[in-house]
């Protein structure tokens, strides 16, 4: 994560310089307007001029390499704090070692957008025997016809970007004894919780094998093969020489070794800790799941017995509707057999009857016209009786059947 990080604060290197140098420029032109704004009416335009170079002239930044520079719209030095004796001269023909003519294409840049960056390579007043390549802002002072503008090389600004970050990763810490390191081409401490081993070069510290620490870090580092190393190292809150187990990358583009580590008898004694919190996870996991399976068997038990009794309910309303369907059925086959019963004694009795009344009308009507004789009376009598006699057994018939 740290190298992904420091990849990425490398590639934003630029945009943070164009933001550095155009703020430091917005700041100088403030401070020209102010001057000039405040003496326009009691003062000539050379003595605003002069005004102006005393408030920039020694102005410095950026580990005071920084500085302002003016020039007028037709290539006249107005200001150069690092070589003032060029100050008056004229910069039309001023060129980098690229051929680029560096005044001629900001005062373009000026009549065009007033302000903006431009990239030029140039010697160091440090160093005049090569080029580096250099990123300026300019901006347009148009009370005086000037552009005003600042410039820094790209790894110079590289250099304050690098003394930010490993200042900001020497403050990284966890647990008792871990950091990220951070070492150089020539096997230097760039970053470490200890101030006092920043800066310092350990290539003498030596393993149980003789082998220097560092060496076999940047080895490892270097070579991709396996970029785990193991070997013995002093722990930072004990002093304790202890077995460390370290993971290294290189960062090519600056050189750097990066890597971070932890310590054998740490990972046992946290393993050992991890171990309990696991065990005590898992009483309570267990305890958790037998109190989930009573739960969960009360209410299984409580849902049957309701269900149960639901059923036995449903059950018994079922019997019932049942027992009274069976009782209607009974009735109403009790009824059918009367009624097939009554129509079986009709059907006896209809002739029987017939020849009763038949007769007794028959003897009513003989006697009404003086015809009925004593053996018509008995023979007729006979007849009903005998008739009657007939219904009488058909009904006894019908109560036995």
């Amino acid at each position: 994560k740290i190298h992904k990080n420091i990849v990425n604060e490398k590639k934003l290197t630029r945009e943070k310089l164009k933001v550095n140098v155009k703020e430091k420029v917005n700041m100088a032109h403030t401070v020209a307007t102010t001057i000039y704004e405040k003496y326009k009416a009691s003062k000539s335009k050379q003595e605003i001029k002069e005004l102006i170079q005393n408030a920039l002239v020694n102005i410095r930044f950026n580990n005071e390499r920084g500085y302002f520079f003016i020039y007028s719209l037709n290539y006249e030095c107005i200001l150069l704090p690092v070589d003032r004796k060029l100050e008056g001269q004229n910069f039309y023909n001023f060129k980098d070692s690229k051929g680029i003519y560096i005044t001629r294409e900001i005062i373009k840049q000026m009549r065009k957008d007033k302000e903006g960056f431009l990239t030029w390579w140039y010697h160091k007043p440090s160093d005049k025997s090569k080029q580096y390549e250099k990123i300026g802002y300019n901006k347009y002072f148009e009370p005086l016809d000037w552009f005003i503008g600042t410039g820094e090389y790209v790894e110079d600004f590289e250099e304050i970007i690098k003394s930010s970050i490993t200042e900001r990763i020497s403050t990284y810490r966890y647990d008792k004894d871990g950091y990220v390191f951070i070492l150089d081409k020539n096997a230097t401490t760039l970053t470490h919780l200890d101030k006092k081993e920043r800066g310092q070069n350990r290539l003498d510290i030596k393993d149980k094998n003789g082998i220097s620490v560092v060496k076999k870090l940047m080895d490892a580092a270097y070579n991709k093969e396996n970029n785990f190393v193991e070997y013995t190292f002093k722990k930072y809150s004990s002093k304790e020489e202890k077995n460390k187990i370290s993971y290294v990358v290189h960062f090519k583009d600056w050189d750097w070794v990066i890597g971070t580590g932890f310590y054998t008898d740490d990972m046992k004694k946290l393993i050992q800790d991890k171990e309990i919190e696991l065990i005590k996870e898992q009483k309570e996991q267990f305890n958790t799941i037998i109190i989930i399976f009573i739960m969960f068997m009360t209410i299984i038990i409580v849902s049957s017995l309701l269900l149960s009794y639901a059923i036995q309910n449903r059950f018994e309303n079922y019997k019932n509707k049942a027992k009274e369907k069976d009782r209607m059925l009974s009735e109403q086959s009790k009824m059918a057999s009367m009624g097939e019963m009554i129509g079986n004694i009709a059907h006896q009795w209809r002739q029987p009857l017939s020849i009763i009344s038949t007769g007794a009308t028959g003897m009513l009507a003989q006697k009404e016209f003086d015809l009925l004789s004593d053996e018509q009376f008995k023979s007729t009598c006979k007849a009903i009786n005998q008739n009657a006699q007939y219904l009488s057994k058909t009904i006894d018939d019908f109560k036995t059947s």
